[in-house]
């Protein structure tokens, strides 16, 4: 019976997320809180650490109090120049008494520069012992505890381990591979993706436990499997998906119009390829062979 097939893919797949961040310290010091459990779903801006910041306070407070003097300077430098300025417009100063009182002000002015750029340093750092997430996610386990002493080679190295990490869950990505003789399909679905196009199962379960859209497909064919690799992006609210899990993918990349449909059972094989037994109107029976454009279910 000629009808439309939808064209479909299969894979085997896994769940991964798109971002995944290592929480490490950015200033040395001890911890005196931590606002969070191991697990605990965050937003992007939560307080997860902080850190004891009276050393940073008290060197801002300091270079603070510097700013203050040297401005005070600046004040007598530019008196100073003005007084230079009107004794040699009367011819009562020399000008190396002015070039001196010139230099003079320039130096206080650029000293201001100087401990503004330092205050703003300070107040960067003092920022760093408050340590809140990036991103919104579920925490791993938190690696450390109050009173630990944290400095900024932690995770910075591949033996060491971060404060903790966050793992975004939603929405999830997962990545599977597909025969190259799919990649003009592919293209061809990535050009106008589609919500819903990519279904997630279970093993022994069709209930589609996620949907999601094709986002993704590499630059090149892996030559040692002839497959290329694929990902499709695929919202979580319910956090049902867990980075990691293998799921069964199937991918819809549109349809076949007016195909004819027979059961799978009628097709045989030989040596010149599939055919199937038609009955002609006289009642007499012929071989006619068919091209199989792709089997679903029993048909």
């Amino acid at each position: 019976t000629p009808a439309d097939f939808p064209i479909r893919r299969y894979a085997i797949g896994f769940v991964s997320s798109p971002e995944v961040v290592n929480i490490n310290a950015r200033v040395s010091s001890q911890i005196v809180s931590i606002a969070v459990k191991d697990g605990q779903m965050v937003k992007a801006g939560d307080l997860l650490i902080s850190l004891d910041d009276r050393a940073l306070k008290a060197q801002l407070a300091k270079d603070q109090a510097q700013l203050a003097k040297d401005q005070a300077m600046l004040v007598s430098a530019q008196a100073d120049l003005q007084r230079a300025k009107d004794l040699v417009a009367k011819q009562a100063g020399t000008q190396q008494t002015y070039d001196q009182a010139l230099a003079a002000q320039k130096a206080a002015a650029a000293t201001i520069d100087a401990d503004k750029a330092t205050i703003d340093a300070d107040t960067v750092q003092l920022s760093y012992a408050t340590i809140s997430a990036p991103i919104s996610g579920r925490l791993g386990a938190v690696n450390v505890s109050v009173g630990d002493l944290v400095t900024t080679s932690n995770g910075n190295s591949g033996s060491s381990t971060p404060l903790v990490t966050i793992t975004q869950m939603d929405p999830l990505q997962v990545n599977f591979t597909l025969p190259e003789s799919n990649l003009a399909l592919l293209h061809k679905e990535l050009a106008n993706p589609t919500q819903g196009d990519v279904t997630l199962t279970k093993d022994g379960d069709p209930t589609a436990i996620g949907k999601g859209t094709l986002d993704f497909v590499d630059s090149s064919v892996d030559t040692a499997s002839g497959t290329i690799a694929t990902r499709a992006s695929i919202p979580n609210p319910d956090l049902s998906l867990w980075p990691g899990q293998y799921v069964n993918v199937v991918l819809e990349a549109g349809t076949m119009p007016q195909m004819t449909s027979v059961p799978t059972v009628a097709v045989q094989p030989s040596q010149k390829g599939p055919f199937v037994y038609v009955v002609k109107p006289d009642n007499t029976v012929e071989m006619r062979p068919v091209q199989v454009a792709l089997t679903v279910g029993q048909n």
